[in-house]
């Protein structure tokens, strides 16, 4: 069994939304750095990282992100607002894996290229229902 708990980022902040309305969040932390290193601390396996501004297309937490990926040693999975090659590249540096949704099934031949140049073993399809 492995424990990969999800860290969801908005504003800045730890939350978590109520049938993923942005209006209704609750937050549970201004300091995501210290809630990846109490999840590392307590054994975790592996973080999933959520923007969620970037999904929402309202912002990007990428330098919370990258404040975390510097200070934790587990590996990291990444996802919210992963939607084009450029972006993908980027941030597949950084981490372990990285997550995709909307753009594998709304553009397969975006997501051939980044099978081919990253390697099927670094991308995880999502499906949010």
């Amino acid at each position: 069994m492995k424990v990969i708990p999800a860290i969801d980022l908005m504003d800045g902040q730890v939350v978590r939304l109520y049938k993923g309305d942005p209006n209704q969040k609750t937050i549970y932390s201004n300091n995501p750095v210290e809630v990846a290193k109490k999840w590392q601390s307590n054994g975790a396996d592996m973080l999933h990282l959520v923007d969620l501004d970037a999904t929402l297309s309202r912002g990007s937490n990428l330098l919370i992100i990258k404040k975390i990926v510097e200070q934790i040693s587990i590996p990291i999975q990444i996802a919210g607002g992963l939607r084009d090659e450029s972006t993908i590249t980027d941030v597949s540096k950084i981490c372990n894996r990285i997550v995709l949704g909307t753009l594998a099934f709304k553009d397969k031949l975006t997501l051939k290229k980044l099978l081919e140049h990253l390697g099927p073993e670094k991308i995880v399809i999502s499906v949010d229902h």
